[in-house]
């Protein structure tokens, strides 16, 4: 009986140690899922900051489109 009793804890830690990782994982992911949708968003922030002088040049040197 003691001896079921050491091998069902073990398992228990095991299976805790287990879910840690899982949470871990998942917390992992969730980071790198936001720091993906923040570059993202950077980058369209950039690309709207650089549109207008983009834009500019290009009337400034081909005259603007009617």
């Amino acid at each position: 009986m003691e001896g079921l009793q050491g091998g069902r804890s073990s398992c228990t830690a095991i299976h805790r140690q287990h879910h840690a990782t899982l949470l871990q994982r998942a917390r992992l992911s969730v980071e790198l899922y936001t720091f993906r949708v923040l570059e993202a968003l950077y980058m369209l922030l950039l690309l709207f900051l650089e549109l207008p002088d983009t834009l500019m040049k290009q009337w400034y040197t081909h005259g603007i489109p009617s």
